[in-house]
This record gives C-alpha cells, sequence and structure tokens, in this order.
C-alpha cells in the first residue's frame, strides 16, 4: 500500500511475518552453523598447541576436552576429526552432518559440514 508521498508502508502483519520467518530459520540453522564456528577455533587451538609441542595425542585430548568445555552439540562426535602427521606438518579433517529438528512439522533438517586445517612446524595455520 502507498502512502501519500508515495513510499511503501509496511503493515503490522507483515513485519509479524517477516520475524517469524526468521525467528524460524534462525531456530532451526543457528546452532549448526553456531558448532561450526566453535569447531574452527577448537581446531585452530589445537594445532597451535601441536606447533608448540609435537605431539598429536596431547592436540586430540585437548580437542575431546574443548569440545566439552564449549558445548558443542552430540552431532559432531569424537571420531569426527581425523588427524594426519606428517614430518613437519599436522593436517586435521573434520566432517560431521548437523541435524536440526523442527517439531510444528516433524521433521528433521541436516547439513553436511567439512573443516580442514593444516600447518607446518614453522608456517602459519591455513584454514579451509
Amino acid at each position: 500500500m502507498r502512502t501519500k508521498r508515495g513510499s511503501v508502508a509496511f503493515s503490522g502483519k507483515t513485519l509479524l511475518a517477516f520475524a517469524i520467518i526468521m525467528g524460524g530459520t534462525a531456530y532451526v540453522y543457528l546452532p549448526m552453523y553456531w558448532d561450526y564456528w566453535a569447531m574452527r577455533t577448537i581446531v585452530r587451538d589445537v594445532v597451535e598447541e601441536w606447533k608448540r609441542s609435537k605431539r598429536v595425542d596431547h592436540s586430540k585430548d585437548m580437542m575431546i576436552r574443548a569440545m566439552k568445555r564449549k558445548d558443542v552439540s552430540t552431532d559432531v562426535s569424537d571420531h569426527a576429526c581425523s588427524f594426519l602427521e606428517r614430518k613437519n606438518s599436522l593436517y586435521v579433517e573434520c566432517d560431521w552432518v548437523g541435524s536440526s529438528f523442527i517439531p510444528l512439522i516433524d521433521k528433521t533438517v541436516t547439513r553436511d559440514f567439512s573443516l580442514t586445517v593444516s600447518v607446518e612446524s614453522e608456517g602459519a595455520i591455513e584454514i579451509y
């Protein structure tokens, strides 16, 4: 609906519908992406620890503790990440499927996540 000045006036119903749609989208997808960003931070910290100590077992334990401390959902299991150590480098690859249940329509939405972090013993950390 146009006002006298020619601009468009949004009704309260339109704004309410928009807010409900945005809230529903956030309810479904925000927890999955929150886990992804938490895992980016955790894995980056893990490879920094490996760069300092050169111990993969210590880095794996650190990752599990950090996942519990940051309340990463059960979609990301302790075995979702694989560690590949070479002479002077470490590659950490994590793959998991995030899921969210939508109660109104009894449907589960899933999304595949993948995270690869590499570091050289004297180089920079690269996140893919």
